[in-house]
């Protein structure tokens, strides 16, 4: 879970200075890519993710038999939907 805290991006104190606020825009910009919750109502939210590893592959001698060499590879894909409802 990601929660970012920022100042409006308005002349106030306290905080930052005005010039190195993010706007709720650029905020959402941001983080929007790989994530966001949408407050639906008081109680219910909706959340989204996604996340994709691109195809690597990692070679080495294997730590149990030395004289074997192994290859291990990976890709992943990962889509993530929920609802959510404060009773």
């Amino acid at each position: 879970r990601l929660v970012v805290i920022e100042f409006y991006k308005v002349d106030s104190h306290p905080g930052p200075p005005v010039a190195i606020r993010l706007s709720e825009q650029q905020v959402d910009a941001l983080v929007g890519p790989f994530g966001f919750t949408r407050q639906l109502s008081n109680n219910s939210s909706l959340d989204f993710a996604a996340m994709y590893a691109p195809s690597t592959s990692v070679k080495g001698e294997n730590p149990l038999d030395t004289a074997q060499e192994i290859e291990l590879e990976m890709d992943q894909y990962e889509l993530v939907l929920s609802y959510n409802r404060r009773m």
